[in-house]
């Protein structure tokens, strides 16, 4: 069996919401949040061109983006195949990304590698704490020279879901420069699939389409939501309001971004029910990222995180949430925290390795 982590970006312009109103309902400490009445969305698929990774040399900020992950569990072509798994394949955006892009340096990677990898983080991702309890190694960069036998990382930095073009014809391009989509990416695993397999191209090709199509040899699919964009330092630095009421009370959170989150969670896990009427016989569950983030901003100590969930451990800002988008994490005049495992925010925008382990063990045990 292959396990498959899939992942990728859209952006909140892609929110497209249709016939009828839709009801945005403040869900800073609920689990199971009420149904929101809204329309469904439906994804426009683009062609894009397969040309290698274009970056600028320098990188406009982040733009806002609600990273998407999904795990595939995949058994084999083969019936009599063990349930144990030969291989670990990741797809998505800087959330897996293992060192496609390197646009860091250090303080990058300090905590467990002593270097920087190409991770947006102190140390390892959750792919890394997967890898490593199902007994892979750490994966290699698929734009690397590897055997890649037991396993790829496909995963980009700033990476979206749907290609250029879609943005362009749109003006929404402002902000991208990477062509690396989550189609890109699966177009970059085919190719590489002969090499890992052995298989002919025909082979290799069939399987690929078994990789799209959930029906074909799916065993068990996990689909983590969103994780809540108003707890991030970056957001609460750059959107902040005097007034209290924008505000969670328990966890200092921006209502409205946690909103858009929460809604968009809701619209997967429909999405996921109309997935499961489909394809009865294989398992689909909703991991929840959402909630275990807010957790940490309401039970800090709880995780050992007594800097809090809101404060940025590598950066410099004259406010409370330790952020300044001028002296970011390995640039001007930055700054990093004592303790990294306190924090359980590296850079204003990613999480730091003990939080990243949080949410892995979560999720494993």
């Amino acid at each position: 069996m292959w396990w498959w982590w899939v992942g990728g970006s859209t952006d909140l312009g892609l929110l497209l919401l249709r016939d009828g109103g839709v009801s945005i309902i403040d869900r800073e400490e609920q689990r199971e949040g009420d149904a929101v009445s809204c329309a469904e969305i439906k994804a426009e698929e683009t062609e894009e061109s397969s040309d290698p990774i274009r970056a600028s040399p320098t990188p406009s900020p982040p733009t806002m983006k609600l990273s998407v992950l999904l795990f595939l569990l995949l058994s084999s072509l083969h019936p009599s195949s063990s349930q144990r798994y030969n291989a670990l394949f990741s797809f998505g955006d800087s959330m897996a990304d293992t060192g496609n892009v390197r646009i860091a340096k250090l303080p990058y990677g300090m905590t467990f590698f002593g270097n920087a990898t190409g991770r947006c983080s102190d140390g390892r991702l959750v792919i890394d704490f997967i890898a490593q309890a199902l007994g892979f190694p750490l994966l290699p960069p698929s734009q690397e020279e590897h055997d890649f036998k037991r396993g790829a990382n496909f995963a980009v930095v700033a990476a979206t879901t749907l290609g250029f073009e879609f943005f362009n014809e749109r003006n929404l391009s402002r902000g991208l420069w990477v062509n690396a989509s989550l189609h890109t990416q699966v177009e970059r695993f085919e190719r590489l699939l002969p090499s890992i397999c052995g298989a002919p191209q025909g082979d290799a090709h069939m399987l690929a389409i078994a990789c799209r199509l959930i029906g074909l040899g799916a065993a068990d699919i996990i689909v983590p939501g969103v994780l809540p964009v108003g707890c991030f330092p970056l957001y609460l630095t750059n959107f902040h309001t005097p007034d209290p009421e924008d505000y969670g009370p328990k966890t200092g959170c921006t209502r409205s971004y946690n909103a858009l989150s929460w809604l968009h969670n809701a619209l997967l896990r429909k999405a996921l029910d109309r997935l499961r009427r489909k394809h009865p016989a294989v398992s689909i569950r909703y991991a929840d990222y959402y909630s275990q983030i807010i957790d940490f901003a309401i039970n800090p100590l709880k995780y050992g995180f007594t800097a809090g969930a809101l404060r940025t451990c590598c950066g410099k800002g004259d406010n409370i949430y330790n952020y300044d988008q001028g002296r970011r994490c390995s640039e001007n005049n930055f700054t990093v925290c004592d303790d990294v495992s306190t924090h359980v925010n590296w850079d204003g925008i990613h999480m730091t390795e003990a939080a990243h382990r949080a949410i892995a063990g979560g999720w494993l045990h």
